[in-house]
């Protein structure tokens, strides 16, 4: 295990650099980047000075990715849905595996278990800031990524917050640079933020009035530039749970923009097969998804496909 200290102080940053811990035995030159080095006035900067030093050569960039599986994926957020993406993407049953990194913004306050899970199935989870470009930089760097799978949130606590959209204009902000025009991101964002028909319920979501700013502010930053929207992945999916054991199986449905939204939730492991599978065999790029789950028995499969329709 290697760790290189980053220094995530308020206001402007006097280093920022990256911490690692790795699963696997890394050449230390493959860690490099994540040394302190000095900070400019502003992260673009910063960003603009590591890119032009950067050894990825940007004459093997494309304005659009390919259509094929990703080499290499780094997943923003290590809270419940980016471990079930995780779990799901190292599934040995999967053809093409690719690599995996993740990115936290601090080691101290990771569950353990989100810790021993990327220690396990990741090639590395790296510390740093989901909301810096620099940090950002760096992790892609170190991953050498094709594919971001943006899962950020504030956990189960609904409070006031602009961490959403500060990731996407962080991400938006690097994508912009000739490395990483090759880049993809599929962000997980909420039905709340489409332009929907509400079933029951519509009290509780309004209550979430300012996730569903921040929701929308991401997805704002990820596509006001047409070249970068043309390779982001917009899933919503209805309000998250994880299902236990003992409940029914479920399977994800896909259900239009302008249809009125299913008062179903969406489990996690569903949305997190869907990642992977997205992620394995593209077929949304430059796409907004909806997304819900269903129950797989007693013939309730069909009834809820048609509150999906």
């Amino acid at each position: 295990m290697m760790k290189i200290q980053a220094d995530n102080r308020k206001g402007r940053r006097q280093s920022v650099s990256a911490r690692v811990f790795l699963r696997k035995n890394m050449a230390a030159d493959q860690v490099s980047v994540a040394s302190t080095v000095s900070t400019p006035s502003t992260d673009d900067e910063e960003v603009q000075s590591l890119a032009s030093s950067s050894t990825l050569s940007s004459s093997t960039s494309q304005l659009s990715p390919t259509l094929k599986s990703s080499q290499s994926v780094l997943i923003v957020g290590a809270g419940q849905t980016g471990v079930e993406t995780l779990r799901k993407l190292s599934d040995p049953s999967n053809n093409d595996k690719p690599i995996i990194y993740g990115l936290t913004r601090n080691f101290k306050t990771t569950a353990k278990e989100t810790m021993d899970e990327f220690k396990i199935h990741a090639e590395a989870l790296i510390e740093g800031d989901p909301t810096c470009a620099a940090d950002i930089h760096r992790a892609l760097l170190i991953s050498n990524a094709d594919t971001i799978i943006v899962t950020v949130g504030t956990g189960r606590k609904l409070k006031q917050s602009n961490v959403r959209t500060a990731n996407g204009e962080a991400i938006a902000q690097v994508l912009r640079h000739p490395p990483f025009h090759h880049v993809r991101v599929i962000v997980v964002s909420w039905t709340s933020s489409a332009r929907v028909k509400y079933g029951v319920g519509i009290g509780k979501l309004l209550e979430r009035k300012s996730v569903e700013q921040d929701h929308q502010g991401q997805e704002q930053a990820l596509t006001a530039d047409h070249r970068i929207g043309a390779r982001t992945t917009i899933v919503r999916p209805t309000a998250l749970t994880r299902i236990g054991k003992k409940r029914s199986a479920t399977t994800l449905q896909l259900f239009a923009d302008g249809a009125k939204t299913p008062k179903l939730p969406t489990n996690r492991k569903d949305l997190a097969g869907w990642l992977s599978k997205e992620v394995l065999q593209p077929s949304h790029v430059g796409d907004v998804v909806n997304v819900a789950s269903v129950r797989q028995y007693r013939g309730q499969v069909a009834r809820h496909k048609s509150q999906l329709q």
